[in-house]
């Protein structure tokens, strides 16, 4: 069980989200923007490629660095926890009790609410709908306010009636 997230694209670090066990909500979830100044060295095993080795991750700045810099907050993880890239999900039709669709406050509360899962961008996905119904959600995407803390949007999937003039409203 992946443990421990970091968001290293690109080459920004974004949030650490620790799980303490294999499931539940048992986690430390931690905002670093860009610009912070805050400095970490973390040590313990980090994904690397598609290997697990023992390391370091260096944060200088808010930005994934080559070398710790002086003062570097130091966090060595427990055994069994890994350091690797947040996730993204490419599809996600709603999540944590709320769907997207045409409400802005239901799509932000997906948003704030993937980061426990490890999720740190997402694209928010419309089901097989009317037009006018894609234009409202349309208009809810721009008017949803972006939670600080939650997960990036990477842009909006499209389910049918797209996939196929032949087939229109399959997917």
């Amino acid at each position: 069980v992946v443990r421990a997230w970091i968001d290293a694209y690109p080459y920004q670090f974004k949030f650490v989200v620790a799980l303490r066990s294999g499931h539940g909500e048992s986690m430390i979830a931690v905002r670093m923007a860009p610009t912070t100044s805050t400095s970490w060295s973390i040590t313990g095993t980090v994904l690397h490629g598609w290997r697990l080795v023992q390391g370091r991750v260096h944060i200088a700045d808010g930005a994934i660095a080559a070398k710790a810099p002086h003062g570097a907050r130091l966090v060595v993880l427990p055994d069994g926890w890994i350091v690797a890239p947040g996730f993204w999900d490419l599809q996600v039709n709603g999540f944590a009790g709320a769907e997207i669709g045409d409400d802005p406050d239901q799509i932000a509360h997906v948003a704030a609410a993937l980061p426990a899962h490890g999720v740190t961008g997402f694209c928010p996905t419309l089901v097989t709908r009317t037009p006018g119904a894609y234009r409202r959600a349309q208009q809810a995407l721009a008017e949803t306010r972006w939670p600080e803390g939650g997960a990036r949007n990477l842009g909006v999937h499209l389910e049918g009636p797209l996939l196929s003039p032949h087939r229109a409203g399959s997917h």
